[in-house]
């Protein structure tokens, strides 16, 4: 096992300190205490204590830190010659030092981190459930979508580690299994069926590995049907409509046009609130949204039309920091995912438009008037449910994306006039 002290002075960075030491590796190796012990100071508090020779001749070499916290003196035996050589010596007193700065006892902060590094080797010899579960979080976290990811951590460890965590994986039993989901899905039929998922990949990553000969996962059919309703989303002939309603609802203009953009550009929401600067080159209009806010773990390159850049063009008059959308409380965070939805109910479109249902109005358009699928998904940044194809078909449409947006764009704007001109028309009317 590798010192505490060591593993905290490589992860606090601790490289180098300003004291002047007094030994080198000579005089270490030529110290000797002929009669009674002798104390040779390296600086800080550090020394090496020589004691009289043992029977095989040689003298005892002890590394010992004097230091004090709160005027009490303390003392820390860093180890023995020649196991703890110099330059070890010293990296360990300087994570030292640093602990005492803080008022922690050296011994104590040892002495824990032992404790927990025979606790944490205990769990794994147990094949504990946890250690199974943070492993294949481990091994899949480099595919996922870092909010993928947090929602997996965080069902797991809301609904299934309170109950399975210290368990060794080869007991957990398939009854407990379906009692736990069928608990979970008395609250959240959602979560239930995500959960599932997971223990379907745990106890597949845990078979691979050799540490159980079989899933004690019951099959899908024990959990009700999902009632999955699609998202929300406005017929093409109300898009004027909604638009002018954004338009003259006298919200802040940042709201304003990220659901312009979202329309614009047919992105999903998270990926668009998060979006910052420095992904757009308004010169090539072009937007590449790199792969760890992407939902399939790819960067996406999105074509900006003439619109979008004018829509972005607007925003950097109010959002001039790293984000496009920052947080109002925290800047440095992006606007709160529920934040257009709750904007959409204010203005009374939540029930007939959800953000992530634009994306199925562009859907419904193009694939309506009979534009290239694979151009349509490329534009979602779906990945293609057949893997040969996907395999085979490396092609990036990037002139007909680039054309289907601009296109998207255009027939959003007429359908923004066609409304402002029916407006109009009723508003000159009223006053004849």
């Amino acid at each position: 096992m590798k010192h505490p002290l060591l593993v905290l002075a490589s992860k606090e960075q601790l490289h180098d300190d300003a004291l002047r030491r007094a030994l080198n590796p000579a005089k270490v190796a030529a110290a000797t205490a002929p009669n009674k012990p002798r104390k040779l100071s390296d600086g800080g508090g550090l020394y090496l204590l020589v004691t009289p020779k043992r029977k095989d001749g040689k003298p005892v070499k002890r590394w010992r830190y004097k230091y004090r916290i709160n005027g009490r003196e303390g003392l820390y035996t860093l180890g023995v010659m020649p196991e703890i050589g110099l330059a070890d010596a010293r990296r360990i007193h300087r994570a030292a030092r640093w602990l005492v700065k803080r008022g922690i006892h050296p011994t104590h902060y040892v002495r824990e981190e032992i404790a927990r590094q025979e606790a944490e080797r205990s769990r794994h010899s147990k094949n504990e459930f946890s250690v199974v579960c943070e492993r294949w979080l481990e091994r899949d976290s480099a595919k996922l979508a870092a909010s993928s990811l947090y929602q997996r951590q965080r069902e797991l460890r809301n609904d299934v580690l309170p109950t399975l965590s210290a368990r060794p994986i080869t007991s957990i039993r398939k009854d407990e299994l379906t009692w736990l989901l069928r608990k979970i899905q008395s609250r959240a039929p959602e979560v239930a069926r995500n959960v599932r998922q997971y223990l379907v990949g745990i106890f597949d990553y845990a078979q691979d590995a050799g540490s159980v000969s079989g899933s004690p996962v019951p099959g899908p059919k024990i959990l009700k049907p999902r009632n999955q309703k699609p998202h929300a989303a406005l017929q093409l002939e109300r898009v004027g409509e909604f638009l002018c309603a954004v338009n003259a609802a006298g919200c802040n203009p940042q709201t304003r046009i990220a659901i312009h953009l979202l329309l614009l550009t047919a992105v999903r929401k998270q990926e668009l609130i998060a979006a910052k600067w420095d992904e757009f080159d308004m010169d090539k209009a072009e937007w590449i949204i790199p792969e760890t806010r992407m939902k399939m773990r790819e960067p996406h390159w999105v074509p900006l039309s003439t619109q979008a850049i004018k829509l972005l063009q607007e925003l950097s008059q109010y959002s001039m920091g790293v984000l496009l959308f920052p947080n109002v409380r925290n800047p440095l965070k992006p606007m709160a995912g529920r934040s257009l939805n709750a904007f959409l109910g204010r203005l009374g479109y939540l029930e007939q438009v959800k953000p992530h249902g634009f994306r199925a109005m562009f859907s419904t358009y193009f694939n309506g008037v009979g534009w290239n699928p694979d151009v349509i998904e490329k534009c979602l940044a779906h990945r293609s449910k057949d893997t040969i194809r996907r395999v085979y078909n490396r092609a990036e449409y990037a002139q007909q994306r680039r054309e289907m947006l601009q296109w998207w764009a255009d027939f959003v704007d007429a359908q923004i006039k066609d409304r402002e001109t029916v407006i109009i028309g009723m508003v000159g009317k009223e006053y004849k």
